[in-house]
């Protein structure tokens, strides 16, 4: 090492400072914006802006640090720790502010170019080291190694010796001494002074040299321990906000028990998915069959059949293969279709005037069968099945009725009770306290039981629906209350023994926003409130309001609703735009849709 001269600093120990000071700031505050995102946005966003414009000053703070010890020293802890320094070119003086700033602003502007502009000045130092690149000659500054060359702020002194005897090289004594000195028995004789010995050490230059190597090596562990000063205070800082703000930070709702699910849960915007205007997103863009309509033509689909009222001609399509299994003349316009199963096989009702027309796949090319509406009889679509009921307004008392390939078929409704829904010769009735009847042929009892309150006894505030072998009930502290504000909890129980499936709390502006309860065709699916319901579980599984959709139906195992995106189709997983079709039936096999061109297409899985 030649302490006399100046050295460039190499290419290796300038990137290995940049890094280590970007280090010192990167690591605590990656890791800060790792936790300020997973636990600071919920439940109040707010916090974790705030949280993150706190990181960033500190941030911000850090680099004027850098700043001011580059001003100050012409040394940041990285160039401290691997002993290079920045000075002025001209004078060999530490620079200020403008000058750091002035080469920081460069060296940003060149990483906007890829990266490319950095990498040329690395290659150009590692060939010319004495050739400083262009953010130090903007700021008018060169690097120098102070471990190689010499450090201009502190120049090591030289050694001289202690006694002045010393500085001259030794040379011989003289031979004689004028005047003589008088011999001791003479009269002028003299006795010599008495000279004290020393007590001071010599220093000697290889002491000295040792001297400055421990001085250089103190330098270093100094600069160890300012590095790691550094670092602990920007861990501390950024810990000490992230910390802080995660204790003022509004704590996220728990389920009260298994069978709870928070609204909160459901608020996360889902992803949106692409859609090419070709077949139906996540089946097969190629249709295995294409069959025309009318635009006026009202079309349903299940699983093994189309069936589209069109022309005053009810057309019923095989879904496997496309073709007509049969035509059926219409006399009149249909009043009344919808979809439902006859002794567990899917298939259509219709009415017109006081007559009920009923098909299902069994039926094939015969007569559709049909019979007349009881009198006062309504139809009421729960679950798989209809079910039509009247109420005698004299005898306070409902009557119920299936309508089978036999005709309609009176049930037996309990004293006291409204019926909810039939499958197959059960009829499922409630009443407005919450009593639930299970009751089979002939009115006979098969169970009967209390709904009971989700949580904390709530007052029981009206059934909203029953099918699909669940009862839905509402539940709330203000059961007679219509104010917006209302909580009200929505609960999924199993029909047959009313056991609670599932709950969800909202309020009542949800409700009376969306006050009906739409099953899905094939059983799966439910909807209400603007909630998308897993049938099976009665878990809520999709806030459609969350996601900015207005709910139309319910298909398959998703929701057909509207956006700003147009017509769209969500599910648990994904919202996929759709414009241009209309799902008609989406399961695990296969999608029938419509298209805005008048084509009922099918496409697979």
């Amino acid at each position: 090492m030649n302490h006399t001269q100046l050295a460039p600093a190499s290419s290796f120990k300038r990137c290995a400072a940049y890094l280590i000071d970007l280090l010192i700031i990167l690591i605590p505050a990656g890791v800060s914006l790792w936790f300020i995102q997973a636990h600071l946005f919920k439940p109040l966003p707010l916090v974790g802006w705030l949280t993150l414009s706190a990181v960033g000053l500190i941030t911000l703070a850090y680099t004027l640090i850098l700043a001011a010890q580059n001003a100050s020293t012409g040394q940041t802890v990285g160039k401290r720790l691997l002993g290079i320094r920045t000075l002025r070119a001209e004078s060999l003086k530490p620079g200020d502010f403008s000058d750091a700033y002035a080469r920081g602003f460069s060296f940003f502007i060149g990483l906007l170019g890829l990266g490319i502009a950095p990498l040329r000045m690395l290659l150009k130092n590692r060939k010319q080291p004495e050739s400083e690149s262009w953010p130090h000659r903007s700021g008018n500054t060169r690097v120098l190694d102070i471990r190689s060359g010499k450090d201009p702020l502190n120049v090591e002194k030289k050694f001289y010796p202690a006694y002045p005897e010393e500085w001259a090289a030794p040379s011989p004594g003289p031979s004689a001494i004028y005047p003589p000195v008088a011999p001791a028995w003479s009269a002028a004789y003299q006795e010599p002074p008495t000279v004290k010995p020393l007590t001071a050490a010599r220093m000697t230059e290889s002491n000295h040299q040792e001297v400055a190597k421990k001085r250089r090596r103190a330098g270093h562990w100094k600069a160890a321990g300012q590095g790691l000063l550094t670092l602990l205070t920007a861990v501390g800082t950024i810990a000490a906000v992230v910390f802080a703000a995660h204790a003022l930070n509004p704590q996220m709702p728990t389920p009260h028990d298994e069978h709870e699910v928070l609204a909160s849960s459901l608020s996360q915007k889902l992803p949106i998915s692409g859609y090419n205007g070709q077949g139906f997103p996540g089946y097969s863009t190629e249709a295995e069959w294409k069959y025309s309509v009318s635009p006026q033509a009202k079309v349903f689909s299940t699983s093994q059949n189309v069936f589209s009222f069109d022309n005053r001609t009810l057309s019923i399509l095989s879904t496997e293969t496309g073709k007509e299994m049969t035509k059926v003349p219409l006399k009149e316009s249909v009043e009344v279709s919808a979809q439902t199963t006859y002794g567990g096989q899917p298939g259509i009702y219709w009415s017109i005037g006081d007559t009920a027309y009923g098909w299902k796949n069994s039926t094939g090319k015969k007569e559709p069968f049909s019979d007349k509406i009881p009198a006062g009889a309504q139809p009421y679509a729960a679950g798989s099945e209809l079910l039509f009921a009247s109420k005698d307004k004299a005898k306070d008392q409902y009557k119920a009725w299936r309508f089978t390939e036999k005709g309609f078929q009176e049930m037996t409704v309990p004293a006291g009770f409204i019926p909810g829904s039939v499958s197959g010769e059960n009829l499922l009735s409630y009443t407005s306290a919450g009593d639930i009847k299970l009751t089979g042929k002939d009115g006979q009892e098969i169970s009967a039981y209390p709904l009971s309150s989700p949580k904390d006894s709530l007052p029981f505030a009206g059934i909203v629906s029953t099918g699909d072998q669940r009862t839905v009930a509402l539940w709330s502290p203000y059961p007679d209350s219509t104010a917006d504000s209302t909580p009200v909890v929505i609960a999924f129980y199993a029909a047959d023994t009313g056991n609670l499936l599932s709950y969800i709390e909202t309020t009542r502006e949800r409700i009376s926003a969306y006050p009906e309860l739409t099953w899905g065709p094939d059983g799966t699916t439910a909807m209400y409130a603007g909630y998308l319901f897993d049938v099976e579980s009665g878990k809520a599984t999709v806030d459609l309001l969350a996601q900015e959709t207005k709910p139309i139906s319910v298909i398959g195992e998703g929701a057909l609703g509207e956006s700003t995106l147009g017509n769209v189709y969500v599910t648990s997983s994904q919202v996929s735009s759709i414009s241009g079709v209309s799902p008609l039936l989406a399961n695990q096999d296969m999608a029938i849709v419509k298209t805005h061109s008048n084509s009922i297409e099918k496409y697979a899985k």
